[in-house]
């Protein structure tokens, strides 16, 4: 059984990365330290791990998994058309697409009366790929020198998070 709540921790760890490597990557500075981004990474791993089995999903979980993505969206794009910073056209409109999705998925759960669990949030397949991304992000991560180089992976792991919320959510 997966836990919804995961999605809160993950915006909430990896939003402090996202700043810093936009503030780096603006100056051309080393990349910030990866354990941060490490850690936000685990937390998905940790979803993924759980996502094959029957989940509860009461609306107040889905609505805070589906609003915390958003917002961790919100403000990679805000820091990406803000800054000087480049990223990659298909990776914004990428994100720019998902958080339109999440926010007709949190409409559709304001009108909804009932809601069901789960049945499986993810394929065995899907865990295992996702899994592997992950794990393969985060050893790039630690190898990167510098802040844009890894601000590109985490962007990468921000939309594999956002993608992940619309299914396990939606």
């Amino acid at each position: 059984m997966a836990d919804l709540t995961d999605f809160k921790r993950f915006a909430d760890q990896i939003l402090p990365v996202l700043k810093d490597l936009y503030a780096k990557a603006t100056t051309g500075a080393p990349t910030p330290d990866p354990p941060s981004a490490g850690n936000a990474i685990a937390v998905l791993q940790k979803l993924v791990s759980e996502s094959g089995a029957v989940t509860p999903a009461p609306a107040g979980k889905r609505a805070e998994a589906i609003t915390a993505m958003r917002g961790v969206l919100t403000d990679a794009i805000a820091e990406a058309v803000s800054s000087n910073v480049t990223l990659d056209p298909i990776d914004l409109r990428t994100m720019r697409a998902l958080w339109n999705s999440l926010g007709n998925a949190l409409g559709l759960l304001l009108e909804q009366e009932a809601f069901k669990d789960i049945p499986q949030l993810l394929a065995p397949t899907e865990i295992a790929r996702i899994s592997t991304d992950l794990g393969q992000t985060n050893v790039e991560i630690k190898q990167r020198q510098q802040a844009k180089q890894t601000l590109d992976l985490v962007i990468k792991v921000i939309i594999t998070a956002a993608n992940l919320s619309a299914k396990l959510v939606a």
